[in-house]
């Protein structure tokens, strides 16, 4: 299992490395032959569509509109606050900011040496943080697009970002093995957080602020005081390896994207794991809760978005259309539409219309 693991780290930055050089994801992923969960997409899609409106019919009509234009691959997307721009990034180094209603691109921020694993808004919808694997995080000014902050103090790639619920504060989850806490006005490091063994892949902050929740692929899931700055929980799960985790905005859960397939589901208070989410046929990239904490979309690397009931813990949408493993997933503020991005080249967001009917 560790050589798997192993592995999978390794294959993740080669293939990161030779989309920045334009060589086809396909290919790597065919030349590496690690032995892993299967990333590909079913037979007859089709890698290079470019498609601007289409309308998919999963478990339903489920109208889905795509984002397009030259890019290498989407890691991340974020949609601002009030739920009019989405940010996106991924390999390449610049983060693109579109305008919703409008579909157009309002703007490409560069500055970067590396490529972008996530993007966040500030609460306020002000500031965009970026990580990237240059080992920086950036802060900018999202009106004017210029950079107000770079926050230098990770040794290894910066692999998530994320604002306090009050924005004073951001957090940031490195290979380095630590979370690290910046002043988010000042760029001023106030806390180091360690005691993973391995790669950090994600954090998320508690509703409220006072903590802060990280994983990674030494396979636990820790819970940090970001008020004091020392370790609240450690919680040993199944699996051996985590990319994502999310706190639900009732704070009440807490959920984990495993790279067995499965989303694991705990109790954020007493730390027991309440139920285990299964449907994916690979390995699950990131989760996302809906605003109301009553849904839970999932991104895999079999190539499609689930959404989730969690009251009856059943799949209850299953979105298709992406064209290679997908990264990430985002609610809109008001839970009405889920933002997802892939590593298919030259295509970008795509929207999907998740509104629950009465």
């Amino acid at each position: 299992m560790l050589q798997i693991v192993t592995g999978i780290r390794h294959w993740c930055r080669i293939l990161i490395r030779c989309l920045e050089s334009n060589v086809d994801w396909r290919i790597v992923l065919v030349a590496l032959s690690l032995g892993i969960s299967s990333v590909g997409c079913d037979e007859g899609e089709n890698p290079s569509a470019d498609v601007v409106l289409s309308t998919q019919k999963p478990n339903g009509s489920q109208e889905c509109l795509t984002f397009t234009g030259p890019t290498k691959g989407l890691i991340s997307v974020a949609f601002s606050p009030n739920g009019e721009l989405l940010a996106q990034a991924g390999v390449g180094k610049s983060v693109k900011i579109w305008d919703v209603a409008s579909q157009n691109e309002m703007r490409s921020l560069h500055g970067h040496a590396g490529s972008i694993f996530c993007v966040a808004f500030s609460p306020n919808g002000e500031r965009l943080a970026s990580a990237s694997d240059d080992k920086t995080v950036k802060i900018r000014e999202v009106a004017s697009g210029r950079e107000l902050l770079t926050l230098n103090g990770h040794t290894e790639w910066v692999r998530y970002v994320a604002f306090s619920p009050d924005g004073q504060s951001l957090a940031s989850a490195s290979d380095d093995r630590t979370v690290k806490v910046w002043d988010a006005s000042s760029g001023k490091e106030t806390f180091t957080f360690t005691g993973h063994t391995a790669e950090v892949m994600s954090l998320a902050y508690s509703p409220d602020g006072n903590r802060i929740a990280s994983t990674g692929s030494d396979g636990t899931l820790r819970v940090w005081n970001a008020l004091h700055g020392d370790e609240a929980l450690t919680l040993s799960t199944s699996t051996t390896y985590i990319n994502d985790v999310a706190f639900s905005p009732d704070g009440k859960w807490l959920a984990l994207a495993c790279m067995d397939n499965m989303i694991l589901m705990w109790d954020a208070n007493s730390g027991e794991k309440t139920l285990t989410l299964k449907g994916h046929r690979s390995a699950v990239m990131d989760v996302a809760f809906s605003p109301d904490s009553k849904r839970l979309a999932s991104a895999s690397q079999d190539c499609t978005v689930r959404v989730w009931d969690l009251a009856s813990g059943q799949e209850a949408i299953e979105l298709l259309g992406h064209n290679a493993m997908v990264m990430s997933v985002a609610f809109s503020p008001d839970g009405k539409r889920l933002a997802s991005g892939g590593m298919a080249k030259d295509e970008n967001v795509k929207l999907w219309n998740v509104a629950q009917t009465p």
